[in-house]
């Protein structure tokens, strides 16, 4: 995830509002690295880069 994904991240909702948030973001990057894509982005270049950029998580 991305740091701009955190900084979006609403800080006037409810803590359980930012937990489901959180764990749906966790549960995103599960099944991407699941699929093979990886982490970071220096590694995207040692996989199929149209792969990574074509798969919708």
């Amino acid at each position: 995830m991305q740091q701009t994904q955190l900084d979006k991240l609403n800080t006037h909702q409810s803590i359980r509002e930012s937990e489901q948030q959180v764990f749906e973001w966790q549960q995103k990057l599960k099944k991407g690295t699941e699929s093979g894509l990886p982490l970071y982005k220096s590694k995207v270049l040692e996989k199929d880069i149209e792969k990574f950029n074509k798969t919708k998580i």
